[in-house]
């Protein structure tokens, strides 16, 4: 019985979590379980077991509301919810340190500042002018595989059936649009002990 669990497809495993089966349950999170963690480490935040646990309940809320009527795929939806729960905590916090702060937006820490460093901050809304702007420069497709990776989380294999190319060239877009972002925004990194 628990190798057809095993080999069921994703639809049928949610509809019978949905129906109280917790093997069927148990599997599925299994499966699942990399694309928590991997949507936990997309985020910046201070306490990383806290967007896990959000994470982890969003999961199990979107096995919930799963209506497979609908035609969507079960990969995509729970990805979506995911990164939509990660999202929406993050803002949270980010609301939280704003109003701790005093309101002031323009001096919130983009990152956690190194240890060397600990009163480093940086001018968010220079930094994203800046990073927009670096943007622009790049090549169009440099800039597409950037966006594609960072942004809407694609695959070496998405982008390069997408951009008519193999893997390997995908991943050489991406050095030299780094490299070249790297030296265009050297300025905003603290230097290196």
């Amino acid at each position: 019985m628990e190798t057809s669990y095993l080999t069921a497809n994703d639809i049928d495993l949610m509809t019978a979590a949905q129906d109280g089966d917790a093997i069927a349950a148990t599997v599925l999170y299994r499966r699942y379980l990399p694309l928590i963690h991997a949507t936990a480490r997309t985020f910046f935040t201070r306490d990383r077991d806290e967007l896990l646990a959000v994470i982890r309940f969003a999961f199990w809320e979107a096995v919930g509301r799963y209506d497979k009527s609908r035609g969507v795929p079960v990969a995509g939806y729970l990805k979506t919810q995911l990164r939509y729960a990660a999202w929406n905590a993050c803002a949270k916090h980010a609301r939280t340190d704003q109003r701790a702060n005093g309101g002031d937006t323009d001096t919130l820490p983009l990152s956690a500042p190194p240890r060397e460093q600990p009163d480093v901050t940086y001018d968010r809304k220079e930094l994203y002018r800046a990073l927009h702007a670096a943007l622009l420069t790049l090549p169009q497709r440099q800039r597409r595989v950037i966006y594609g990776v960072f942004f809407r989380q694609q695959t070496r294999g998405e982008l390069a059936r997408e951009l008519h190319c193999t893997p390997q060239a995908i991943s050489a877009l991406k050095r030299r649009a780094l490299d070249a972002l790297r030296r265009k925004l050297a300025a905003y990194a603290p230097d290196k002990p």
